[in-house]
């Protein structure tokens, strides 16, 4: 009985392991918080994974153009270190999740997801 209690909590820490690391490198964000993280972190990266047309209508001050089709294969250009804090914001939220997810599974360990620019209250540049 004994054998199968031991077994048991080594799966339940196993698990428990697994689950609490990948769930910590992304961190959903209000756009306050956002800004709160464009003001306090000197080197955060801030990404915006909406198309080139998209991003000519309007983006969010600081942002850097990275359309999500092209994330895996650019992100290293940008950012130099997995352990760089990346805020990723798209039109809407839908894409911004998504390229969270590539980042993570890429290793990247400090991913803010603000979700779209549709609801960021703050200043749009246009262009």
């Amino acid at each position: 009985m004994r054998k199968y209690f031991i077994v048991s909590l080594m799966i339940v820490l196993i698990l428990a392991g697994c689950t609490s690391a990948t769930s910590q490198t992304i961190t959903k964000v209000t756009p306050q918080k956002a800004m709160e993280l464009i003001d306090s972190v000197s080197n955060l990266v801030f990404i915006d994974v909406r198309t080139y047309e998209e991003y000519q209508t309007g983006y969010a001050e600081g942002s850097v153009l990275l359309p999500l089709d092209t994330l895996e294969a650019s992100i290293a250009t940008i950012v130099s270190t997995k352990d760089t804090p990346i805020l990723i914001i798209c039109r809407s939220g839908n894409r911004s999740n998504q390229a969270a997810l590539l980042l993570q599974k890429l290793g990247y360990t400090e991913i803010y997801d603000v979700g779209g620019i549709l609801d960021w209250p703050y200043e749009i540049i246009r262009p």
